[in-house]
């Protein structure tokens, strides 16, 4: 058995599973996959430079760098796609997190200042853009899809 030992500077748990990612405070850098019910570390992700945030869905792991943002299978790993973003020092970052979710939408910020990009990883694919936002401090994907339906 493995003890965390270690400060955690971001954590995001999977629903009610035991799966917990964390990102510690010695290791800005690198994402780290916890199992709690058998209390190990089961891997890690390294990436260039400290991650902003972690976003958890039953089937994807989003992690947010200052300019960039990785979308991964959860159940894999597999990167899916590295999005652009502007500079984002805070991690912004919305995604559908409702248990039975029907799409799979992700926001983040655009390079394009007040602008948002929303990505829908559904059944079909879309990257749309959207210009003017009064505030793009809090993304909340739920809710920016329903919107704009």
């Amino acid at each position: 058995m493995q003890l965390l030992s270690e400060s955690v500077e971001l954590i995001e748990m999977m629903y009610k599973t035991n799966f917990i990612v964390l990102v510690l405070s010695a290791a800005r850098h690198k994402v780290v996959i916890w199992d709690d019910y058998e209390r190990k570390n089961r891997t890690e992700i390294t990436f260039n430079s400290d991650v902003r945030a972690v976003k958890l869905r039953k089937d994807m792991l989003i992690v947010v760098l200052e300019n960039k943002t990785f979308v991964f299978s959860f159940m894999n790993l597999k990167l899916i796609e590295q999005v652009e973003t502007g500079t984002n020092p805070f991690g912004i970052c919305g995604v559908a997190t409702a248990e039975k979710a029907i799409s799979k939408t992700l926001a983040v910020p655009c390079p394009t200042k007040g602008a948002i990009r929303v990505l829908n990883y559904g059944k079909f694919y879309s990257n749309l853009v959207y210009k003017h936002l009064v505030s793009t401090n809090l993304l909340n994907a739920e809710i920016i899809s329903k919107q704009i339906a």
